[in-house]
């Protein structure tokens, strides 16, 4: 039955004013009493993972290269890309070289540890529309003082220069680097200064330089001249030190996830970049406890709209089922239950199934009912929208539980039906996606609960 809502002309009087504080500072407070409830759980549990974090990247592997015989470099700590041997190959000839590559496949950071290996101090510069001259050699400030920049340091007196994004930069500026990339000297403001024997050049982009393109509609074409100063280095998604960036019980599942969607982005050729930072921070999420609903849309499709987007979300909530159903119990250092393949494919749960391929709306009837005797008003309508405007994810699904169980909490909002009406009735319209805050009460409690339109 649809709920038909009667429309009377919205009031603010000084009573609505009273009503609206005591709802928020009502829900204030239960947050509060939820929050010190499971604060030390949750510390507890971050504390775990992050020593285990720190265990993985600890590990070492010793990256050296071998140059007449000799090797060159010192030993590096963690997982490097596949390339990055032969980056140091060529940073070791003292050949500028520049990484080109999608954002996020860990250009910047390998110059880093080119630095690090070679204990040469590192420096680094990004550049854009904006920077001019003086940000790259520096200037004679009022007082005829030369003001250095990191580039001069580097320059004379030894280090790993990083230009980042130098595609992003404006080509006439970048000219002001041609004679020192190939020249071994270079005219400051404050005088002529030769290139140090230790000086190391490393360019990072996401373009080959010679325009902007589908994924980077802001980069620029540079200047022939300066491109032939560089090796040209591809650097690609390193595949198998994306694996090492996918951490947790969830960041194999996770990673199908991401190259499934990478995947399907570059056969419809959209203008979106999924890089191994959304392995990384999607993985992470999920280790922290986050659900997968929340980690998808905000690690993996926050660059998606409109119908492609509910595509994507629809197709990989089930890829993620498919996956998920097939791994078992994730070990706990506390005796924690949780809902298991068999609980929801041949026991009490089976119909979460069917829930989670539903519409939103069609879920919400399905699982708390349709049957509404009374009318919305406008008044109720005021309260139920001051009540969920400030909620919780966790609120607003103890909001929602009140028509799966018999008992009312003691909270005076939620004994008036109709104001419960009202609550459930915004809910639906606003389209709150319910399903991940019930699918952590039934792991944790495993309540005696059915949908509603099955009783």
């Amino acid at each position: 039955m649809v709920v038909e809502v009667v429309k009377e002309k919205p009031t603010r009087t000084s009573q609505t004013n009273t009503k609206a504080d005591a709802v928020l500072s009502m829900f204030d407070q239960i947050s509060n009493d939820v929050l010190l409830s499971v604060q030390a759980k949750i510390d507890r549990r971050v504390a775990q993972k992050v020593k285990k974090l720190e265990e993985q990247i600890n590990a070492v592997r010793p990256i050296q290269i071998m140059i007449n015989e000799q090797l060159v470099g010192s030993p590096i700590k963690g997982t490097v890309h596949q390339s990055f041997d032969t980056l140091l190959h060529v940073v070791s000839t003292g050949s500028p070289v520049m990484l080109v590559g999608a954002a996020g496949t860990g250009k910047s950071h390998a110059a880093e540890l080119v630095a690090s290996s070679f204990e040469l101090p590192f420096y680094a510069m990004s550049v854009g529309a904006q920077t001019s001259k003086s940000d790259l050699i520096g200037y004679m400030n009022a007082v005829s003082v030369y003001v250095p920049t990191v580039f001069r340091s580097a320059y004379e007196n030894g280090g790993v220069f990083l230009l980042d994004e130098i595609d992003a930069g404006n080509s006439n500026v970048l000219i002001q680097l041609n004679a020192a990339l190939a020249n071994g000297y270079m005219s400051f403001p404050d005088g002529m200064v030769r290139k140090h024997k230790d000086f190391r050049f490393i360019a990072s982009a996401n373009t080959f330089g010679l325009g902007a393109s589908r994924q980077y509609v802001g980069r620029n074409q540079l200047d022939a001249a300066t491109l032939d100063r560089f090796i040209v280095l591809t650097w690609d998604i390193d595949h198998q030190l994306e694996e090492t960036l996918a951490v947790g019980w969830w960041g194999k599942p996770w990673l199908e996830i991401v190259r499934f969607v990478r995947q399907h982005v570059q056969e419809q050729e959209l203008r979106i970049v999924v890089s191994p930072r959304a392995t990384q921070r999607g993985s992470l999420l999920l280790e922290s406890g986050m659900d997968f609903n929340k980690t998808l849309h905000m690690a993996l499709l926050s660059q998606f709209t409109g119908e492609v987007k509910e595509l994507m979300h629809k197709d990989c909530h089930r890829l993620w089922r498919e996956i998920t159903s097939e791994m078992g119990d994730k070990p706990s250092v506390e005796e924690t239950p949780v809902v298991t393949a068999d609980d929801v494919v041949t026991g009490r749960y089976d119909w979460l199934i069917q829930l989670a391929d539903m519409e939103i709306k069609d879920a919400y009837d399905y699982m708390f009912g349709t049957s509404w005797t009374e009318k919305v008003t406008i008044e109720k309508e005021e309260i139920a929208k001051i009540v969920v405007d400030n909620c919780s994810e966790m609120n607003k699904f103890e909001l929602l539980k009140v028509h799966l169980v018999e008992d009312v909490p003691n909270v005076e909002v939620l004994k008036d039906g109709a104001n419960r009406q009202a609550i459930y009735e915004y809910m639906r319209n606003a389209g709150w996606d319910f399903r991940d805050e019930l699918g952590a009460w039934l792991a944790s409690s495993k309540p005696n609960v059915t949908p509603v339109m099955w009783s």
